[in-house]
């Protein structure tokens, strides 16, 4: 989460006219380093981003570090919950300089509590495997989301259809963008009220 001295040392850096500099690197693990990199002139911070996903089997964590975009740094955890153990997660850490050598902020362990909505579930490389599958929502995922998004595996690019429970912010992360970081591309994505179980 961005602190009030945090703010003021990224509106000092802005205000100075002086071009934003942060290291960018995309790696398996808890920590990862790169080369430092100007960032473009819309994105006004530096980000260090932890990536949680178990689509394949037990969980992968990733760290991105990377430049972004001042208003997403309130964002809180992001998940996507796809049902027979597959989820994916994200936390946004912003920071300026020496504060980016912190490592992000854990996610917390336990098990979160069902909320009584449910939605479709899908992980599949054809929309027509999805079947009529569902899945609990748990904790703050209140909303369903359809999407698909084109992964590199293996050195070729496949698609894969997902559905799920989501927390608004992934479901709403600006134009209703389905956004997970790392080597992805995203399309826009169609969310819509998780419905109580009956």
């Amino acid at each position: 989460m961005k602190t009030f001295p945090g703010f003021l040392l990224i509106f000092a850096v802005l205000w100075s006219g002086e071009s934003l500099i942060c290291e960018v690197c995309n790696r398996d693990g808890l920590k990862c380093s790169g080369q430092n990199e100007t960032c473009k002139a819309q994105l006004q911070t530096c980000a260090v981003v932890l990536v949680e996903s178990t689509n394949w089997g037990k969980p992968r964590l990733r760290t991105v570090k990377t430049c972004e975009r001042r208003y997403n740094c309130d964002t809180p955890v992001q998940s996507l919950n796809m049902g027979r153990g597959r989820y994916e997660r994200s936390s946004v850490f912003c920071c300026i300089g020496e504060a980016c050598k912190k490592s992000p902020p854990r996610f917390s362990p336990g098990f979160v509590q069902p909320n009584g909505r449910e939605c479709p579930a899908c992980f599949a490389t054809q929309l027509s495997l999805c079947g009529s599958a569902k899945v609990d929502c748990s904790g703050k995922e209140i909303y369903c989301i359809s999407t698909y998004q084109t992964i590199p595996v293996g050195g070729t690019m496949v698609t894969y259809y997902k559905k799920g429970c989501v927390t608004r912010a992934l479901c709403f992360k600006r134009a209703g963008s389905y956004t997970k970081y790392g080597d992805a591309s995203n399309p826009l994505s169609n969310c819509t009220y998780a419905v109580r179980k009956k």
